[in-house]
């Protein structure tokens, strides 16, 4: 299966999925539709996402069926091209409903039924989206000693050197723009097109997006510390409920928008935030395979705002799966040009994997003793990959935590160095 996956991503997960999406296939079925039927031998993935507060995962298409998980409201599964040919009726909020059922899959990899009135599928483009994080994140997770399959030619063009010369004058074209203005990220990406497609390697490109991107970077910071946020906080909400919020309120945020900046909220505050979409559209398709795997990463942790003031703000089992994209990365791609960023994250998030932060820590502060969610996220990477270096070395670490009752101590701390020693130095 991994293999599997590995050909997979290089082969198919780059290209565009073309298939024909029917206008019914955005909203619920009803009894006036029919069940979506497998229609070809190698169909492709398909995600719905839930419109319900509390949708039950069955073991069998019926009310009668065990319910093996229960679905909030907006939770992403991915349609198994199962589906009934019959209808189940039931009354739900006053409401009369007469649907098929669909056999899904959950992300945490549980198989069931779920009635078709209250999930829908999503729309072609976001759903291609969804498709290819999740092929990535699947290839990245597996976190496993197996190498990925090269072409020849895949090999050869990840050997070729990066011209230094190309991107030194790159770089000292970017020094001399204005960091404070917008538009100036519009002038870098015209001078990498000029410079870089069609005329280099893709390592060479890879260099030169780097060079962008700590420039980009910059402008981001100058731009946040310049900006003053208190006109634009009532698109708070809007960012709540679309994750994302207008663009044209004035000649400023269009230019921002333009130029790959967008509005997020950090603390519950408007802020100026990174749009990784509009680079992902700009340079994903110039950069080599190590760069987009890193991309995709990134593309799901940087717009989320994970860490903010010493708080982790999303689940420790989260992490472990982010962890595991790093490791596997690091440990595929240790000729890539960026190998010492992601090799940065890795550590990052292993430290607070296994120390926590200062305002989220791992061990409860008062007693010392290891939290259920941390233990819950270890449990994930033992649990599904025990035989990939990660999972043995997580493996060693909570036998080391329950011989010493699941408490903080000396020893703990030493078996904590020694999962950094084996998966970062």
């Amino acid at each position: 299966m991994r293999t599997s996956y590995v050909r997979f991503f290089f082969f198919i997960v780059l290209s565009i999925y073309f298939y024909s999406c029917d206008d019914q296939e955005t909203t619920p079925l009803t009894n006036t539709q029919t069940p979506v039927t497998l229609t070809q031998e190698a169909p492709p993935r398909r995600f719905m996402e839930t419109i319900t507060r509390r949708l039950r995962v069955r073991e069998t298409p019926d009310l009668e069926g065990t319910v093996l998980h229960i679905l909030s409201d907006g939770v992403l599964v991915e349609f198994l091209y199962d589906s009934t040919n019959f209808t189940t009726e039931i009354i739900y909020n006053r409401k009369t409903y007469n649907a098929h059922w669909y056999k899904i899959q959950t992300e945490e990899k549980i198989e069931g039924w779920v009635y078709a009135a209250f999930v829908q599928f999503l729309p072609k483009e976001q759903n291609q989206k969804v498709v290819i994080q999740r092929e990535t994140a699947e290839l990245l997770e597996a976190a496993n000693e197996e190498r990925p399959e090269f072409t020849k030619k895949q090999q050869k063009q990840m050997q070729e050197p990066v011209n230094e010369g190309s991107i030194t004058n790159y770089k000292n074209y970017l020094a001399n723009l204005d960091r404070s203005n917008p538009n100036s990220i519009g002038q870098a990406i015209n001078r990498f097109t000029t410079l870089f497609i069609n005329h280099t390697n893709e390592n060479t490109r890879d260099a030169a997006y780097i060079a962008f991107h700590n420039f980009y970077t910059n402008v981001l910071k100058t731009l946040q510390n310049s900006t003053n946020m208190n006109q634009y906080q009532h698109l708070a909400t809007e960012i709540k409920r679309y994750q994302r919020a207008t663009m044209q309120s004035d000649a400023f945020t269009r230019s921002l928008a333009a130029n790959g900046i967008n509005f997020g909220l950090k603390n519950g505050q408007v802020v100026l935030a990174e749009d990784v979409d509009f680079l992902y559209r700009v340079f994903y398709r110039e950069c080599s395979i190590p760069m987009r795997a890193y991309m995709n990463q990134y593309q799901l942790e940087v717009p989320n705002f994970w860490l903010d003031n010493e708080t982790l703000l999303i689940a420790p089992k989260e992490l472990a799966r982010w962890t595991l994209s790093w490791n596997y990365f690091v440990a595929t791609y240790p000729d890539f040009v960026w190998h010492a960023d992601a090799k940065r994250r890795l550590d990052k998030q292993l430290n607070i994997l296994l120390q926590g932060t200062e305002k989220t820590p791992a061990f409860d502060p008062q007693t010392y003793i290891l939290k259920a969610e941390f233990l819950q996220a270890y449990r994930h990477i033992t649990d599904n990959y025990p035989e990939s270096k990660i999972g043995r070395t997580f493996t060693e670490y909570v036998q080391t935590l329950k011989r010493n009752d699941w408490k903080m101590s000396s020893t703990v701390t030493e078996a904590q160095n020694k999962v950094l020693r084996l998966l970062v130095l």
